[in-house]
């Protein structure tokens, strides 16, 4: 492999099925630059030691490390941290069941360097189908009816030149790059989101000290989405984990930054959700959901880190 453009530092937050995070770990392998990758590992600690191996066996620098689940975000900011003590000029986060092209860390460094201040998307193309587009780059978000809207998903991937660069409210966590001096001035992820929303406050700080989001175009990256959360759900009684969690972290995300619209999020929540989940046979995850709201109402929503 080519000397690296950049220091860079990979971070994968594993959780779920560890064929995943090896099927990960072999695509970046693929490509043409070195990247240092850290691995916060989730799952059972034997797997720390099969990661480890894979990493070494493709020739990747790297860290396994070991820690209880306390969350998405918290993986990432260990992740990060070490990253950081390594030298990672640039982070890329990355979700576990994504497979990269071998081009696209070269594709995000040229859209980094020509735009030093932003956090970078990538084309995140469906698993199965790689000819659609999943997410391009991001999200916007209705915080009145706490529903997300993905950019340019179901587009064919050969009408990527002529799509619009909408503005977005939230770069996709599956793929997330940003320089260290962004994620240093905005300070951790905050931990409080266990499982969503992590990215857009993150994001919303960011903006704050002048940061931009960017869709890198020709960044490709093919993403399965949601596999360690089915994975840990079904491994429950209440098939509820990711409904509570949603349901949390909505309203702990609103009381934070939308605290107006508290009172529209909770009558949806309350009485519109249950219909979705309803009509979608997903009667089972009522339970757990209103657990999340209760916990989401009554939990602090935390801090503004260092940007308040």
């Amino acid at each position: 492999m080519d000397k690296p453009t950049a220091n860079v530092g990979i971070v994968l937050v594993h959780y779920g099925e560890v064929s995943a995070t090896l099927r990960c770990i072999d695509s970046l392998s693929a490509m043409a630059s070195a990247p240092k990758v850290v691995v916060v590992n989730h799952d059972a600690y034997e797997y720390t030691r099969v990661l480890g191996e894979r990493l070494a066996m493709r020739g990747l620098e790297g860290r396994v490390r070991q820690q209880g689940n306390k969350g998405f975000a918290a993986g990432c900011n260990t992740g990060i941290r070490i990253a950081l003590a390594l030298g990672a000029e640039y982070i890329w986060l990355l979700n576990n069941d994504t497979v990269v092209e071998p081009s696209a860390l070269k594709e995000l460094m040229a859209c980094a360097e020509k735009n030093p201040k932003s956090i970078i998307g990538a084309t995140v193309l469906d698993f199965e189908f790689p000819g659609t587009i999943q997410v391009a780059a991001g999200f916007r978000y209705h915080p009145f009816l706490s529903v997300i809207q993905a950019l340019h998903r179901g587009r064919p991937v050969g009408e990527i030149p002529s799509l619009s660069a909408e503005q977005l409210d939230y770069v996709y966590g599956a793929s997330l790059f940003l320089p260290a001096s962004i994620y240093n001035r905005v300070g951790p992820f905050d931990e409080n989101f266990f499982l969503y929303y992590e990215e857009l406050d993150f994001c919303i700080r960011a903006r704050r000290i002048g940061a931009t989001l960017l869709w890198c175009r020709d960044c490709k990256v093919r993403h399965v989405g949601g596999g360690a959360v089915q994975t840990a759900a079904a491994s429950t009684a209440s098939y509820g984990l990711a409904a509570y969690h949603e349901a949390r972290s909505t309203l702990l995300f609103t009381r934070k930054h939308y605290p107006a619209a508290l009172p529209a999020v909770l009558f949806l929540r309350l009485f519109a959700k249950p219909i979705l989940l309803l009509f979608r046979g997903k009667w089972r995850q009522l339970g757990a959901a209103n657990k999340g709201l209760l916990s989401g109402l009554i939990d602090a929503p935390g801090r503004n880190n260092q940007c308040d």
